[in-house]
């Protein structure tokens, strides 16, 4: 899903990155091939973001988290090696990172988590809070596998 929003952006300003904002999750893993063809397409930069705090149940787990980001990043940057990659780790909450460094992209790319049932109908939190704040284009990106793991059509 992608929102545009309707913004007055000055004519001079040259094209801002796409900006990623994933975890070594499933859906982080589809938001980073997503931004990575994304970047292409524009031909930008893209701005990985990792945040380490807010992440539910993984308390004390930062270190994995940052290593199964930088693996998915690396993989995609192996496939698009034209894309210019700005990684960055940061030990605070990823919703003020990710709206802070919306203000200048083009793009701003996160994955959502289904939960199963009716709850996979929802979105995260930190989902909700870019949807709702960030000043440009957001997209959410799904983890598109079953309840088998299994990945749909």
């Amino acid at each position: 899903m992608v929102v545009v929003r309707d913004a007055d952006l000055p004519a001079n300003r040259p094209p801002g990155p796409v900006v990623l904002g994933a975890d070594g999750s499933a859906a982080g893993q589809a938001a980073t091939v997503f931004a990575f063809e994304e970047a292409a397409l524009r031909d930008v930069p893209l701005v990985t973001m990792c945040a380490l705090a807010d992440a539910p149940g993984r308390l004390g787990e930062w270190h994995r988290i940052e290593e199964d980001f930088g693996h998915v990043v690396s993989r995609e940057a192996k496939e698009h090696p034209e894309v210019s990659v700005v990684r960055q780790v940061l030990p605070g909450a990823p919703r003020a990172a990710l709206l802070s460094a919306a203000a200048d992209a083009q793009l701003l790319v996160v994955g959502a988590r289904g939960r199963g049932g009716f709850d996979e109908m929802g979105l995260g939190s930190i989902a909700q809070a870019v949807l709702l704040y960030a000043p440009g284009p957001v997209a959410v990106i799904r983890d598109t596998a079953g309840p088998s793991g299994h990945r749909s059509a």
